[in-house]
């Protein structure tokens, strides 16, 4: 595993940061793009791949109270976090698995939809397409995924982006086709640069997500993903 994923399972976590990073423009786009591309209903299962300390989870959670969820993580604080939000909250239908994903299987044929949002780029090629091969055996007949990373194609990345290489959508893309997945797309969104958080709420958040739904213009967004399917 490379080095700078290792550093990023040890880093400190700030626990005020759970609350500065809810309901703002930037979880409310991820939200979206998971809710409408994997077009998620309360009577599906969903798997999310280091799901952190659930972020993602608690937005589809909020938008779909019943929608069943199970996150995998391998970092144990983010974990112990989780826990402790889905108590202040209230959550049923939902937890998450301490898990390292490239060592450890995942249940076969288990979920309607899997996604991971920011993780696979800070795996190898070789861990990525091993963790994909998981994803698919995980899905059920006519599953979907959607795999989002960084994009290489933002300028702001190129500039600011530290934690780890950006690599091409096109190249997760190819690495999901090669796993055959199938009716392969890319999009894009999240147009606002993390200088300033804004309110989910607030007019520049509904125009970023606006953008993300605009086909071209969205894969000049911070983030790109690519969204496949498992055959029936």
């Amino acid at each position: 595993m490379k080095e700078f994923y290792k550093v990023w399972l040890t880093k400190p976590f700030d626990e005020t940061s759970v609350e500065r990073e809810l309901f703002d423009a930037t979880w409310f786009a991820t939200v979206k793009i998971v809710l409408k591309e994997l077009n998620l209903k309360e009577t599906m299962k969903v798997g999310e791949l280091g799901c952190g300390w659930g972020r993602v989870i608690l937005g589809l959670k909020f938008m779909l109270p019943n929608l069943k969820i199970v996150g995998f993580e391998i970092n144990p604080k983010f974990c112990e976090i989780f826990k402790k939000l889905k108590e202040q909250y209230n959550l049923d239908h939902v937890d998450v698995f301490k898990k390292d994903i490239i060592a450890e299987d995942l249940p076969y044929c288990e979920y309607d939809a899997i996604y991971s949002i920011r993780v696979l780029h800070y795996f190898s090629e070789n861990d990525r397409i091993k963790v994909l091969k998981k994803i698919f055996d995980a899905l059920k007949p006519g599953g979907k995924v959607l795999i989002s990373i960084p994009n290489a194609w933002n300028i702001y990345r190129k500039l600011t982006y530290k934690h780890a290489p950006l690599i091409s959508i096109l190249k997760i893309k190819h690495e999901m086709k090669n796993t055959n997945f199938k009716n392969l797309k890319i999009g894009g969104y999240n147009f606002l640069m993390p200088i300033k958080r804004f309110p989910y709420n607030s007019i520049l958040s509904k125009l970023n997500v606006f953008l993300s739904f605009i086909p071209l213009v969205n894969l000049l967004g911070g983030l790109v993903y690519v969204y496949g399917e498992k055959e029936r």
